[in-house]
């Protein structure tokens, strides 16, 4: 029902119910009863609904009547479904000073969403994050960097349930315009990997039923293009040695790669660069093998961890999915050396031998060069002429078979 207050004395008809005041000062309000059943009377309580400050009583009777249509959301039996519609009208009040868009709160109802919300999307981010413990290490600081770099300074103040695509466009150019006079703006790719983490975010948040749908799924990004990488020819190392410039991703050729080998055969790394070369692994595999992992006089090996870099310290994880050899998978074969060839390297360094190779055979057959890099070559350089800073990591971006 609707009713006014205002100071005059209060008045009363024959049956005793209170007259609202015939002068035109003061607010009108409206109250409802949150129809529930007997047993809910009994377990829940009386349920009430009040909202004041109307100018006129057709204001109060208007929004009387929304808020019934909104009780009447769930089915007549639901007493439940009508205190949670009940709690979000209150809610709504408290924060916003007006009722729920009737749509959104059935649409919500009905799929079992939470009705009473304000989880912001930083909050959502931060629970996300910290519920994501079967990641690796390098996959999380990465979601971790993401996060605390560009989307919850962009994103985190926006109530997770009111983002929508807009936002997430305009925080990804916020954060290309904003960087780009920076040394190392963010590209492309650094978006895509950003946006990666956003929607996988907002996947789990719909299969938790925190929103009803994905704003991430349609978002337009810019198109990433691979570095193809290219050959140190003659010519590139020439403009190279006169004026500095070099293209953004180049690789030794096998006679410059050779001549590394030569110029290196007295470090001591010098046998786990000779593997990196020959037999692909990755920086990381390579350093991360031990010597039960190898069989010299079989001539085989198989690579079960890796060491990685998180921040300035290291720890050994799991190889990638897609190693040549991994945990699970046949031990490579290598042919076209013999086990005495790798017993040698080791006898001539065996300091670096159980830190480097730890196990590894080494080949020498003429197949397709590739390489896993490692910073510790950039220190050296080879015979005059050749791009002695270049890491063998580029190299296996070419060659790898």
């Amino acid at each position: 029902m609707t009713y006014k207050r205002c100071k005059c004395p209060a008045r009363y008809n024959v049956a005793g119910k209170r007259l609202a005041c015939a002068k035109k000062h003061d607010s009108w309000s409206y109250v409802i009863d949150v129809p529930l059943s007997e047993e809910g009377r009994r377990t829940l309580g009386r349920q009430q609904i009040t909202r004041g400050g109307f100018a006129s009583e057709g204001g109060a009777t208007a929004a009387m009547r929304r808020a019934i249509q909104l009780l009447e959301i769930p089915d007549s039996d639901d007493d439940v479904g009508h205190v949670q519609i009940a709690d979000l009208i209150r809610e709504h009040y408290r924060r916003y000073r007006q009722l729920p868009e009737h749509d959104d709160v059935k649409r919500r109802f009905v799929v079992g969403l939470p009705l009473v919300r304000g989880q912001t999307t930083a909050e959502w981010l931060d629970e996300w994050l910290a519920a994501k413990r079967g990641v690796a290490r390098t996959t999380y600081r990465s979601y971790q960097g993401h996060l605390r770099l560009h989307l919850k300074p962009r994103l985190g103040h926006i109530l997770l349930e009111k983002l929508r695509g807009p936002h997430i466009q305009a925080a990804y150019d916020g954060i290309v315009a904003d960087s780009a006079t920076h040394p190392r703006p963010v590209g492309p790719a650094t978006v895509r990997r950003i946006h990666a983490t956003l929607r996988k975010a907002l996947n789990d948040a719909v299969r938790q039923r925190r929103i009803p749908d994905n704003p991430a799924l349609h978002i337009e990004l810019p198109r990433a293009r691979r570095v193809k990488p290219v050959a140190w020819t003659r010519q590139r190392v020439i403009q190279w040695m006169a004026t500095g410039a070099r293209p953004k991703v180049a690789v030794w050729t096998p006679v410059q790669t050779g001549a590394f080998l030569d110029f290196a055969v007295s470090d001591r790394l010098y046998a786990y660069y000779h593997l990196l070369v020959f037999r692909g692994p990755r920086r990381g595999e390579g350093i991360g093998l031990k010597w039960t992992n190898v069989d010299l006089d079989e001539g085989l090996f198989e690579v079960e961890k890796q060491i990685v870099q998180l921040g300035w310290k290291t720890a050994e994880t799991e190889p990638k999915s897609d190693s040549d050899v991994g945990r699970g998978q046949r031990p490579a074969a290598m042919s076209s050396v013999r086990s005495s060839y790798a017993r040698a390297a080791c006898l001539r360094h065996t300091a670096s031998c159980r830190h480097v190779i730890r196990g590894y055979r080494l080949n020498n057959s003429q197949a397709p060069l590739s390489a896993a890099g490692s910073s510790h070559a950039r220190s050296h350089r080879c015979t005059p002429g050749q791009p002695g800073s270049e890491r063998l990591s580029t190299t296996r971006q070419q060659y790898a078979a």
